[in-house]
């Protein structure tokens, strides 16, 4: 025999539960909603949001505040305002009314040949390949010529490195506005990289030589690890690696000893 009771309670509970959906559904944020707000002066802005006016805030000491916002294309941002990758500041707005005094920048997504004031963040992959005389725009900074990283780019020196890329060679530029410019590549067994490269993740120095290649300084050979590989004292060591004995060293530059490296287990 059918249990009406039991029948007529699930049908309620079915009920209640999309009754409850439904109410969550009509009072829930937009999304662009979620995505703005106010913040007192010297508070931080959520991560990835930018501010974009001054506005009134009872709630703050001296009845004022910010607004911010998620990012946009061509959005004009307070000074003050963080700039989240992957934008980058394109100009200078001198409206000094919107923000409370501050100037305005306008921010753009950085794309191979983008012109980036002087000051503004460089987002990563991106790297400075040229120096931009002109002023235009930046209130009397310099612009950079912006391209996203590749193997074997040319970048300017003043530009960031970014994660997984090695300098292999430094020499004069005549596009960098006087600065040195640097070769970058992707790593690979062997590869010798200039003294003050960064060592990508998961190789060892296991030499280190004198260069030409390198403005002056020495190269390291950097190596993927294996068992029993003797590095310099000096050599980064990859997670999931212990050093073994102490071993005397002769191709570490001025070092003397090093360490034999093992895979943990």
């Amino acid at each position: 025999m059918m249990n009406i009771a039991s029948t007529s309670t699930r049908a309620f509970a079915g009920f209640a539960s999309a009754a409850s959906l439904l109410l969550a559904l009509a009072f829930a944020p937009t999304q662009a909603e979620a995505a703005t707000g106010v913040v007192c002066p010297f508070q931080s802005v959520p991560t990835g949001h930018v501010i974009t006016a001054s506005v009134f805030a009872s709630q703050c000491q001296g009845g004022y505040g910010y607004s911010y916002t998620l990012p946009s294309e061509g959005l004009l941002v307070c000074n003050n305002s963080p700039v989240p990758t992957p934008y980058f500041i394109r100009l200078v707005d001198s409206n000094t009314t919107v923000c409370r005094g501050l100037k305005r920048y306008r921010i753009e997504q950085a794309r191979d040949g983008s012109l980036a004031c002087a000051f503004s963040p460089i987002p990563s992959p991106f790297v400075i390949t040229s120096v931009d005389p002109s002023t235009s725009g930046c209130e009397g900074s310099k612009r950079y010529y912006l391209h996203q990283a590749r193997d074997n780019i040319r970048a300017c020196a003043i530009s960031p490195i970014p994660v997984g890329f090695a300098i292999t060679v430094i020499r004069d530029s005549g596009a960098c506005g006087g600065q040195m410019e640097m070769y970058l590549r992707t790593p690979y067994d062997g590869l010798n990289v200039c003294a003050n490269s960064p060592i990508p993740a998961g190789y060892v120095i296991p030499a280190t030589y004198p260069s030409v290649h390198c403005n002056g300084m020495s190269a390291h050979e950097i190596r993927t690890p294996y068992n029993g590989l003797v590095v310099c004292g000096y050599s980064p060591l990859p997670s999931g690696w212990v050093t073994g004995s102490q071993v005397r060293v002769s191709r570490c530059g001025t070092a003397t000893y090093g360490w034999s490296i093992y895979q943990a287990f």
